[in-house]
């Protein structure tokens, strides 16, 4: 190779290379200025700051965001808006705020974010516009970011609303009554008491001379009384026999029943009375009858 074509060479070479750093000068000087901003937020309030765009292309379109960030901190927060969207700091680069550097007004609306972690209370911290821009090879470039400057949050959280506790019904259980059951009325029968003699005395003859055994024995027994006897004379039997009452019908009896008791026993006393004053005057005739 001669000398000649040496030289060439190397000097094409050195131009690529003049060129490129030339290029990437070019687009190193691409630079966003903050012109107007709010120096004072409360809470999460938002604010308009005004820039301007120096060593972009015509109708470039770049992405650009607002930042907060503490002293010495690059944990960066807030929201930025441009048109009718909020978007986080920390969302990905490709998918912040794009404007047009041609049709743009060159305004955006910022936000604190109280909620993020680069956030630590009332006190001033840094603020400044990053922004992307797409380079030679089509890609979106690093942040790069504007001058910062001085901005004050006073945070005054929001108190927390109490609890509201609803009063809970109570449910009262009332016993319900058993029925009882109502006792039934007992109905008692009282015997009735009957005199119906069953047999009839035999006519009195001189063959067959009546005696107080034969004719007491023709009188049937009275129910409830028990039976009637008679030897030489005697009437046997006790006294509650005779009257037909026992302790227990004493017991049960109600005055008509026991007025018809008493009736009823008299009238027995006195046919047994008839009876025997009967056979004293049979005696009495067969022995005048008889001769001596």
């Amino acid at each position: 190779m001669s000398k000649l074509a040496a030289r060439i060479l190397i000097s094409s070479v050195l131009f690529s290379i003049g060129l490129i750093f030339s290029s990437e000068s070019v687009y190193g000087a691409r630079s966003v200025k903050i012109d107007s901003f709010e120096d004072s937020f409360h809470n999460d309030e938002e604010g308009e700051v005004q820039v301007s765009l120096i060593g972009f292309d015509e109708g470039e379109e770049i992405r650009v965001k607002g930042a907060f960030a503490g002293d010495g901190s690059t944990n960066y927060f807030g929201f930025t808006k441009i048109g009718g969207e909020w978007i986080k700091n920390s969302t990905k680069s490709e998918d912040q705020p794009v404007v047009n550097v041609t049709s743009w007004d060159y305004k955006l609306k910022i936000k604190p974010d109280p909620a993020d972690s680069g956030f630590h209370g009332t006190d001033d911290y840094n603020f400044k516009i990053g922004f992307y821009y797409l380079t030679a090879g089509g890609n979106l470039s690093s942040v790069n970011w504007s001058e910062a400057v001085k901005v004050h949050i006073d945070f005054v959280p929001s108190p927390t609303p109490l609890p509201t506790i609803l009063p809970t019904s109570t449910s009262v259980i009332v016993p319900t009554a058993i029925p009882t059951s109502t006792p039934k009325a007992i109905t008692k029968i009282n015997p009735t008491i009957a005199f119906t003699p069953t047999k009839i005395i035999s006519p009195l003859t001189k063959e067959n001379p009546p005696t107080g055994k034969s004719i007491l024995s023709g009188v049937t027994a009275l129910p409830g009384i028990g039976e009637v006897s008679s030897n030489d004379g005697e009437i046997s039997g006790s006294a509650d026999k005779i009257l037909g009452i026992n302790d227990r019908q004493k017991t049960k009896s109600s005055g008509p029943q026991i007025v018809a008791g008493i009736l009823m026993t008299g009238a027995v006393i006195c046919f047994i009375i008839s009876i025997f004053f009967s056979i004293r005057i049979i005696k009495r005739r067969e022995k005048r009858e008889i001769p001596l």
